[in-house]
């Protein structure tokens, strides 16, 4: 798969990921995450109740997320449960450009907040996570396998709890 080498509104499309895409979906996070899910569990978070939407340029699927909504008491809330670009896409605007899509579609579903989780060590996501107003709210001491680390039973990293107020 090739990066496009410009974008505009006009070859961006966002839409929800079809049977079509899961395997190129999954290899662009097995390529962009140092721990990936597996198969399975992400196979399983393609379906209800969870959404999974892509960002294409041109026909090229080149990103994803993953939500899960969930209704508490009065409110409602979303769980960001995984987004990722593939590599080669990486640092062009197309992860803010689907965080944007996404912040507007929780706001348009009169979601209260969205949730996600961070690795300590990912300054880019952070970064960008706190420019569309995340805040921090807790730090999952151990959480994650060091992204260096090939073995669960190795080193750990911490993992960042982010939430966005909507309303």
């Amino acid at each position: 798969m090739e990066a496009p080498t410009n974008y505009t509104r006009d070859n961006i499309k966002i839409r929800y990921l079809g049977t079509q895409d899961r395997a190129l979906a999954y290899s662009i996070m097995v390529n962009a995450q140092p721990h990936p899910w597996s198969e399975a569990t992400f196979t399983s978070c393609l379906a209800h109740p969870y959404s999974a939407i892509g960002i294409y340029v041109g026909a090229v699927l080149q990103g994803f997320y993953i939500t899960l909504e969930t209704d508490i008491a009065d409110h409602k809330e979303l769980t960001l449960m995984e987004i990722v670009i593939a590599t080669h896409s990486q640092g062009r605007g197309l992860g803010d450009y689907l965080l944007t899509y996404l912040i507007a579609q929780a706001k348009h579903a009169k979601a209260a907040e969205i949730w996600l989780e961070v690795r300590a060590s990912n300054a880019s996501a952070i970064h960008l996570y706190k420019k569309h107003g995340f805040v921090q709210v807790q730090v999952r001491k151990g959480y994650y396998p060091d992204a260096s680390s090939g073995s669960i039973g190795r080193a750990r990293e911490d993992g960042l709890v982010l939430k966005l107020s909507l309303l």
